[in-house]
């Protein structure tokens, strides 16, 4: 029996593992388009801003791959699908055959259709190559710098970039930072954080153009201005990574439609990660992948296991800033109630979100052990009143909030 499996990141290289443990005869191939073995996408952040060394990177060096009978295909690109004939092409011209197929190709940057955005010096980070060029261009003399987005990467490469000394701008096009996270209060207090930590903050503002003859020299504004850019790093979403569905006939809408056991429409061909859409938006995290690639490879090894969706979380631990987003912390529907507490001055914020008398979302900035109380609380939907929830945040704090 032989399983293919496209895509060597945390999705990918985790189905392999775990099938490994589960039978050790099966065949396993997996296709990756980059040249190395399985590395830390989270890191590559750190790597950025050179506080980490590039072998730092790798947590499953080529030896693990040997140990474990799996076999790597580096540096080739997946260019067709047969679901019936059970085969896939690689760019080579190279045809594998498969009993079983996992799609985990993650993600690609989304690229926003502004004018010029191909200009030498416009960056998305991705790839631990996409990081190489960066920091090598940054090098070359780079001092001001914009970052557009303010998403939770965005800030997290912000804050590389001003460890390697640019001056540092983030664009957010929408009034606030962290617009999928954070509610209107938080936002503001993690802006005042981040001002305060040298950190330049545009919000509300696009980016109409980018400007220069052969490199990036310029960014204009949505609002009339044109500031210096010697560098520009976009961080406006990813996409899930279709390119080699093409013809395939396998099922996708946002990604590729999966059921309980994350498998296609097709039997066999199961879909982890970044590309997989079950009943639920497409996290893009990791803890999303893990628990997917746990299901795949159960199912894949013959046992029955569904996948029953997570409770997302989000943390942010850059530049001091502590914040933790946990469940339905954006739900705004009249059947709901927010629990408030913030402090401006020492830049602390906490908010609950109840439904049904049930904790559902939570924010909190400045409090390591709110966060760790509130995380299982969420996980766990605790019956919880209003009542209750201004006594937690009382007695959490130290002090009485408003009832």
């Amino acid at each position: 029996m032989r399983s293919l499996i496209i895509g060597n990141g945390i999705a990918g290289v985790s189905v392999a593992r775990l099938l490994r443990e589960k039978n050790q005869d099966i065949e396993i191939e997996i296709i990756t388009r980059e040249n190395v073995p399985y590395y830390s996408r989270i890191n590559l952040i750190e790597f950025l801003a050179g506080t980490i060394p590039q072998e730092k990177l790798f947590v499953f060096p080529e030896k693990w791959y040997a140990d474990r009978n799996i076999k790597l295909h580096y540096g080739r690109t997946v260019v067709a699908i047969d679901p019936q004939a059970r085969v896939v092409t690689l760019d080579n011209d190279e045809v594998l055959s498969f009993d079983q197929l996992v799609i985990a190709s993650g993600s690609v940057p989304f690229r926003p259709p502004i004018p010029h955005i191909d200009l030498l010096g416009v960056f998305a980070l991705r790839s631990l190559d996409d990081a190489i060029v960066i920091r090598s261009y940054a090098a070359m003399g780079a001092k001001r710098a914009f970052v557009l987005g303010g998403g939770l990467l965005g800030i997290e490469a912000a804050n590389s970039l001003k460890q390697l000394g640019l001056d540092v701008t983030v664009v957010e096009p929408a009034g606030r930072l962290l617009a999928k996270q954070l509610d209107n209060e938080g936002a503001a207090i993690l802006a005042s954080i981040l001002e305060e930590r040298g950190l330049n903050l545009i919000l509300g503002i696009g980016v109409q153009a980018f400007c220069g003859t052969e490199k990036i020299e310029e960014v204009q504004l949505s609002d009339g201005r044109t500031l210096p850019a010697d560098l520009v790093l976009l961080s406006t979403g990813v996409r899930p990574d279709l390119s080699c569905l093409a013809g395939s006939g396998i099922q996708t809408d946002k990604g590729i439609v999966v059921d309980d056991r994350m498998q296609s429409n097709y039997s066999g061909i199961y879909a982890v990660g970044d590309v997989a859409q079950w009943n639920e938006p497409i996290w893009g995290i990791v803890p999303a992948a893990l628990n997917q690639a746990a299901v795949a490879a159960a199912n894949i090894a013959g046992e029955l296991k569904k996948y029953s969706g997570i409770t997302p979380a989000n943390t942010l631990k850059v530049m001091g800033v502590d914040l933790a987003v946990y469940g339905e912390a954006q739900n705004q529907h009249n059947d709901c109630e927010h629990v408030r507490w913030q402090d401006s001055r020492n830049k602390s914020y906490a908010k609950i979100v109840l439904k049904d008398q049930c904790v559902i979302g939570a924010i909190v900035i400045g409090n390591k052990k709110m966060q760790t109380i509130l995380s299982k609380m969420v996980e766990t939907r605790q019956r919880m009143s209003r009542e209750e929830a201004i006594n937690f945040i009382d007695e959490q704090i130290g002090a009485k909030i408003p009832s």
